[in-house]
């Protein structure tokens, strides 16, 4: 997992982009290492982007409303994922999502789990 962090697609997602909030990037640690690796960038209106990348062919994205609503999400691929969030409007434009399809899934903390 540790080589995630240097995959030219994650380094990719990670690059300053002149319109977007910076990523914060929280590694989840095992005995053997990074486990997964969760990124979150909050906009300006609070809209949030949420990442969790297990593997290169597990990875989990959404975008939320400032108040929980899901408004998009995609599984797949690393590749898959971080396309798809390239690719994703700026919030607040005329093409970015803002139907609430769904309420996003919680964030994991100690006691829960595995979360997902």
């Amino acid at each position: 997992m540790s080589a995630l962090l240097a995959n030219p697609h994650v380094v990719r997602l990670a690059a300053p982009r002149p319109t977007a909030p910076e990523w914060t990037w929280v590694p989840k640690v095992d005995d053997h290492g990074i486990d997964q690796l969760d990124g979150v960038r909050v906009w300006a209106d609070n809209t949030a982007d949420a990442v969790r990348l297990r593997s290169e062919t597990d990875c989990f994205a959404t975008r939320t409303d400032p108040g929980g609503g899901l408004l998009w999400e995609r599984a797949g691929t690393l590749a898959e994922v971080v396309d798809s969030l390239l690719d994703l409007p700026d919030p607040g434009t005329a093409a970015a999502p803002s139907l609430v399809i769904g309420r996003a899934p919680s964030l994991w903390t100690p006691g829960q789990g595995s979360g997902r």
